[in-house]
């Protein structure tokens, strides 16, 4: 599955059942309002809707877009839009270790030519929510 869907990727996943989440190998998407004050419904939502994403998927790519604002929590960075890459955990299962990657990877590139990637970090999003 592939979504860009504008903010509206919350109540998408939140009506979805985790059975038909399950059908998709892999998820990309990008996650809108991350920052708690832009959202409506706050933190409540978000977390709710990654919890259950995370009980049949794993993320194993995260890269900031630096199109929207940014909330520093220390020297920690949220972006109020990133993009996620998930892999269902039963095609994985035996094969998941503990994250070590710094996320921009080598791999990534910035969003906007010109403007520097943001520095996640081994980055957690349950750490900021």
């Amino acid at each position: 599955m592939k979504m860009d869907i504008e903010s509206a990727e919350w109540d998408v996943f939140d009506e979805t059942p985790s059975v038909v989440i399950n059908q998709f190998s892999q998820i990309v998407l990008e996650l809108h309002g991350l920052i708690p004050d832009r959202k409506e419904e706050g933190p409540s939502l978000i977390l709710k809707v990654l919890e259950k994403i995370n009980e049949t998927h794993q993320c194993i790519h995260v890269h900031a877009n630096t199109y929207d604002g940014i909330l520093w929590v220390g020297d920690n960075v949220l972006p109020d839009l990133i993009e996620v890459t998930y892999v269902r955990r039963e095609d994985v299962h035996d094969r998941l270790i503990k994250n070590k990657r710094r996320f921009p990877t080598k791999l990534d590139y910035p969003t906007f030519e010109g403007l520097p990637d943001l520095k996640l970090g081994t980055f957690r999003l349950i750490e900021f929510l």
